[in-house]
Order: C-alpha cells, then sequence, then structure tokens
C-alpha cells in the first residue's frame, strides 16, 4: 500500500505541473506540485482510512477513488498526444 502511494506521489505532481506550469505560484493548489504534500494527503485521506475497514464489500465502494490517480496521468497524456497531432 505505502509503495502505491509513492507512486501515486511520482506521478501526480509531473501531470498537474505539466497541465498546469504555473501552480506553483497558486495558493494552496501548489500543493498538489508537492511530491512529499502529495504522498502525505493519499495516505492520510484514501488509503488510511480503507485500512479501517474490516468488511471487504465496503472496501470495494471505494476502490474507483483509488483508481483515479492512476487513469488521471494516462487521460492527460493520451489528450496532449491526441491535441500534437
Amino acid at each position: 500500500m505505502i509503495a502505491f502511494c509513492i507512486i501515486i506521489g511520482d506521478s501526480i505532481p509531473h501531470v498537474v505541473t505539466a497541465v498546469v506550469p504555473k501552480i506553483n505560484e497558486i495558493p494552496i493548489l501548489w500543493v498538489l506540485a508537492n511530491r512529499r504534500a502529495v504522498i502525505a494527503i493519499y495516505t492520510l485521506g484514501i488509503s488510511y482510512p480503507l485500512t479501517l475497514y474490516r468488511d471487504i464489500a465496503k472496501v470495494c465502494r471505494f476502490l474507483c477513488v483509488g483508481h483515479q490517480p492512476i487513469l488521471t496521468p494516462v487521460a492527460v497524456g493520451q489528450s496532449k498526444r491526441l491535441r500534437s497531432g
């Protein structure tokens, strides 16, 4: 689970800065361009609460949330590729 959070932390900031190059200058949103902040937010906001559930059926509802950070870079990359022709 920690490895998944680190992979998300390594990929999301690069995607966000590619989409919004000046995100470091925007108040509060600069956090999305910081690797450590993304890892902490993802771990505390998504991964840790999922580990608290004892029933696997409840965890299944949140799997789409866990897949969102994986699908975002793929979608952004594909859209950039299609726009560049």
